[in-house]
């Protein structure tokens, strides 16, 4: 029994090591040609830029909400990141979370010119409000993010076991746990190349 357990032990650190190198020859052979995480929602997989031209020269327009302003702050530019609580669903712009907080630094700090740029977007997760975020910290202008995230991890759940009724809770949080190694990307996309991989509509969800 002892000669059983010492074979499992080696055996277990010989499969370890060989993983550990695998890993480390895919991350110098092609360190970024994978994603991290694809997810198989359609509202997940949102990897336009966060901002493009405006209307008008020396403007741009800011994602999904097309929320136009100057190419360039005209005072302190606050970046708010999140779900449909962030973008203020059912509320007016004014009455939102973001808009809120715009009127308060305004009467805080009425000499400061203060600029609110709203990116929330109903459904989204705490993965995809992580891609904007490093997005906004790369390309733009901005004083301050603030980020409210976390309470869409649930619903994306419901919405993709509504979508798909064999879809296993359990099996989608490890895909989510073992993305970050570079060995699990390479064999999956090379398995099942990004262009095979089917979107999923979310159904209608039933109140949670």
């Amino acid at each position: 029994m002892a000669t059983v357990g010492r074979k499992l032990l080696w055996g277990g650190l010989v499969t370890a090591v060989v993983l550990g190198l695998a890993e480390l020859g895919v991350r110098a052979w092609a360190p970024a040609n994978t994603q991290a995480l694809i997810s198989p929602l359609i509202f997940q997989q949102d990897t336009s830029a966060i901002s493009s031209p405006g209307p008008l020269a020396q403007t741009k327009r800011f994602g999904g909400p097309g929320v136009v302003t100057r190419s360039e702050p005209a005072g302190v530019r606050i970046f708010f990141f999140g779900g449909s609580a962030t973008e203020g669903f059912h509320m007016s712009p004014w009455s939102n979370f973001a808009g809120w907080y715009q009127r308060l630094l305004r009467m805080v700090v009425p000499d400061v010119p203060i600029e609110i740029i709203n990116l929330g977007a109903g459904g989204v997760g705490s993965r995809q409000v992580l891609q904007w975020v490093r997005s906004a910290a790369q390309t733009e202008a901005a004083d301050l993010f603030v980020v409210y995230s976390g309470n869409n991890e649930y619903y994306e759940l419901r919405a993709l076991k509504a979508s798909n009724p064999s879809f296993s809770v359990s099996a989608e949080l490890a895909r989510r746990r073992v993305s970050g190694l570079h060995l699990y990307r390479w064999l999956r996309d090379w398995l099942r190349p990004p262009g095979d991989q089917t979107s999923l509509t979310t159904t209608t969800i039933k109140p949670v």
